[in-house]
């Protein structure tokens, strides 16, 4: 990287969060040209933003029903620690590494 280099927008904050607009440890990102999606790895979900103006979309994962709070889940609607997510465009599916669960999520 450059050492003028300027970022145009930083998304999330300095420390780790489980709010809408935070992170814990965003590893994987893919996009389809109109949204990104990220993998919110120690949140145990995906995030959804549009391009245009970066807002988000939707989480998806489990949530602690008391708390509102991320949880690690197994079941089809849940993620354990995902680390990766690739769209194909032939396809138009994304794939996800979800790790933890030992499982490709299409």
């Amino acid at each position: 990287m450059p050492a003028n280099f300027d970022f145009v927008i930083k998304l999330g904050g300095t420390a780790a969060g489980q709010t809408g607009t935070t992170f814990n440890s965003p590893q994987g990102i893919a996009t389809d040209g109109h949204f990104l999606w990220i993998c919110d790895t120690d949140n145990n979900r995906i995030k959804k933003l549009r391009l245009s103006g970066l807002s988000f979309v939707a989480h998806y994962g489990d949530l602690n029903i008391s708390t509102g709070a991320p949880i690690a889940g197994a079941g089809d609607t849940g993620f354990d620690s995902p680390e990766d997510i690739v769209y194909s465009a032939d396809h138009g599916l994304l794939f996800i590494s979800d790790t933890d669960n030992n499982r490709i999520k299409l």
